[in-house]
């Protein structure tokens, strides 16, 4: 029987999809790819859960995005001033998943998952290790997602070339570390599949049967 925390998460998903499907699928993407870097990492079954979970969630704060930004981000579209950039930035606020009781380790990754390695990033400025390890595997998935997914203006850009792609941001954006483990074990053709598997197929069952 999935807990509670599963079934809010499906709750925040379904609520994504009724919003804007593209930040839903996304959102469902990393949290697979999350739950694939922890089998690669070797992390015991319930941190590897919470690292999922942590994918799945990351985005629910764009729940309060005006959907005329999510629009651009699913269309490949550059913001057109410093005020949408602004907006966007919010979305790693927590408001939106207060209810639910997670674990710290997950809300510190989903607050800190646009910090970069160099210490441009926000909403705090963080370099180094001094963001939260999981928060630096959260950011490893999500940009190789928006690497690689499938988008309106492109097509899916094959795992090699995205991988390639996503070394380019080592030790400038991304944890250098974390991002070669992840390109080796995860991003690459015939990486082992999560046992969280069962978990993601839960959360996708919810959403076709509404």
């Amino acid at each position: 029987m999935p807990s509670a925390i599963e079934r809010q998460t499906a709750e925040m998903l379904a609520a994504l999809d009724a919003k804007d499907p593209y930040t839903r699928l996304h959102s469902e993407r990393v949290g697979m790819l999350m739950g694939r870097f922890a089998a690669a990492m070797s992390l015991p079954l319930p941190q590897a859960k919470e690292m999922t979970i942590a994918g799945l969630l990351h985005d629910t704060g764009k729940l309060d995005t005006p959907n005329e930004l999510l629009e651009k981000i699913s269309q490949g579209e550059p913001f057109e001033n410093d005020a949408q950039k602004e907006e966007m930035k919010r979305h790693v606020e927590a408001a939106r998943i207060a209810h639910i009781d997670l674990p710290a380790t997950v809300r510190l990754a989903i607050r800190h998952h646009h910090e970069k390695w160099d210490g441009s990033g926000y909403p705090d400025g963080l370099a180094g290790t001094d963001i939260p390890p999981t928060a630096r595997m959260l950011a490893v998935c999500d940009v190789y997602d928006a690497i690689s997914a499938e988008r309106p203006q492109r097509k899916a850009l094959a795992s090699r070339k995205a991988a390639a792609a996503l070394r380019k941001l080592e030790g400038s954006k991304l944890d250098p570390k974390l991002t070669e483990v992840f390109i080796r074990k995860v991003a690459e053709p015939g990486a082992n599949i999560s046992l969280l598997e069962r978990l993601l197929r839960f959360f996708s069952s919810q959403r076709t049967s509404k």
